[in-house]
């Protein structure tokens, strides 16, 4: 009798394992549905208050986003690079900014909001809205002493938001390129060095009067990327009915219908 029970009670557990194996499988799989890696790089491009010329420079980074709705995506990224400017063209004054960012945000996909969802869309244009926090490191070089009196060479951490207006191109399931342009608005302006002309320093060279232009505003910086999108694994949203084969070939049906009906006229 007890080899009966030893035996029943092998049996069991084997099938319970099974099944929890399974389980286990399906539910770490459905995990990676719309997850869509993109690895970046492009050029930046400083914005900010006090100066006159901002020269290109690299940047680099990657974003993850999850498919929540069949509009909507989640979005984490980090990007970093370097930031430059000149405060007078042609001058040396100016500086270099090392800096790395890590947002957090919402991706939204119009067309699939107002025409339906559609897994095989060949361009989807897209925009995000993030907010999170920069690491800045400064570095002026030696002719800002006197004109950036109030600036200091070292870190600046900063909130920031960011939107990005942007456009996939899907070359198969799993893979396309995207190409984006980021608007960054960190809350400092301390971002090129300094955070206005110091009235001590910097007299207007025609009227001899001291400037004070310390208005606090912040500074900005575009970036624009070129990508490669990887979808790990495709999420199962039922395709709109505006893009099913039924409705296409009913819908040509009617066509040529009509068609017909003007040719006999």
């Amino acid at each position: 009798m007890l080899r009966y029970i030893l035996l029943a009670t092998t049996i069991l557990s084997l099938c319970t394992a099974d099944i929890y194996a399974q389980t286990r499988r399906r539910n770490t799989s459905r995990v990676w549905e719309g997850v869509t890696i993109n690895p970046k790089i492009g050029p930046s491009l400083y914005m900010g208050d006090m100066v006159d010329k901002s020269n290109w420079r690299l940047t680099t980074g990657a974003s993850v986003e999850k498919e929540l709705l069949p509009w909507l995506s989640g979005r984490f990224e980090m990007t970093g690079g370097l930031l430059a400017g000149v405060m007078n063209a042609g001058s040396d004054i100016g500086f270099d900014t090392k800096y790395v960012d890590i947002t957090l945000g919402a991706t939204m996909f119009p067309v699939d909001l107002i025409g339906g969802y559609y897994n095989k869309r060949l361009v989807n244009p897209y925009v995000s809205l993030m907010g999170g926090f920069g690491i800045f490191n400064v570095k002026k070089n030696s002719d800002c002493t006197a004109a950036w009196a109030q600036a200091g060479d070292g870190n600046v951490l900063a909130p920031m938001v960011c939107g990005v207006l942007g456009a996939k191109y899907r070359i198969n399931k799993n893979f396309g390129v995207n190409l984006e342009i980021n608007g960054h608005l960190p809350f400092s302006d301390e971002i090129d060095g300094h955070n206005g002309w110091s009235p001590e320093s910097a007299p207007d060279e025609t009227t001899g009067a001291y400037m004070n232009w310390n208005d606090g505003k912040n500074d900005f910086y575009y970036t624009v990327m070129v990508g490669m999108t990887y979808k790990i694994q495709e999420t199962q949203w039922r395709v709109s009915s505006n893009y099913n084969r039924k409705t296409y070939v009913k819908n040509r049906k009617a066509y040529k219908r009509n068609a017909n009906r003007m040719r006999r006229r």
